[in-house]
């Protein structure tokens, strides 16, 4: 099965009354299994307490999608388009943009994802979840969430540590840079203690988007300078 679901439309049959309502309907059950799996998890999110938070009649679930995994697809993928809208991994800067610039923005979108208490916050919880634990999306997300988003960090690394770093250690970059942002995400140790009280607003998020940026960065030109001078010790 995919994560680009495509809709049962039988609502074509319907009148302009009754489609109103069938879509209502729908895109409550997909808002609240948004909700409930990221909260939850697929296991233990059952249709009945998706139904009843959504004030829809059991049967409506088999009705626009068929099976509680397809509706778990559906709900994969309406969080993500969503998050992908609001904060795109690219951040919508212009191709000129500098790699520390960019990196920065991948770090801002990233963090939203994960940080965020409301519907924003849902696909990052969702992804984490998924990372944690066998899951019957595992191949779906490596291959639409999971590679795309290595394969953007990981041209961003090489621009930055440069050629004479080796392939493992780009790689080390990478996972390194990846797990600095999606950590902070994972319950039981969403922020720091001393962050705990601070609602994660904007301003919190600009804060740990500029630290993970000096860090990295720190952390890059140290490897280049180690390499550079292996290198160059090497001619």
């Amino acid at each position: 099965m995919s994560l680009i679901w495509h809709n049962n439309d039988m609502t074509d049959m319907q009148s302009p009354e009754m489609k109103s309502d069938t879509t209502s309907t729908r895109q409550r059950l997909l808002e609240v299994a948004c909700e409930l799996f990221a909260l939850n998890g697929f296991k233990s999110t059952t249709i009945s307490d998706i139904c009843t938070q959504a004030q829809a009649n059991i049967a409506a679930v088999n009705y626009h999608f068929g099976s509680k995994e397809d509706l778990y697809f559906a709900a994969w993928r309406h969080a993500f388009l969503y998050a992908q809208r609001l904060y795109p991994i690219h951040g919508n800067l212009p191709a000129d943009a500098s790699p520390r610039e960019r990196l920065r923005a991948t770090i801002y979108s990233m963090l939203h994802r994960v940080m965020d208490t409301g519907k924003l916050g849902y696909a990052g919880q969702l992804l984490l979840r998924e990372m944690g634990q066998e899951s019957i999306l595992k191949h779906e997300i490596r291959h639409q969430v999971i590679e795309p988003m290595r394969e953007h960090v990981g041209k961003l690394m090489f621009e930055l540590v440069g050629e004479n770093v080796p392939p493992t250690v780009l790689r080390m970059c990478i996972f390194s840079f990846i797990s600095q942002c999606l950590s902070i995400g994972f319950k039981g140790g969403r922020l720091p203690p001393e962050f705990i009280d601070k609602p994660v607003d904007d301003q919190l998020v600009e804060q740990f988007t500029d630290h993970i940026l000096e860090f990295t960065l720190g952390g890059i030109h140290a490897i280049r300078e180690q390499y550079h001078h292996e290198n160059g010790n090497q001619h």
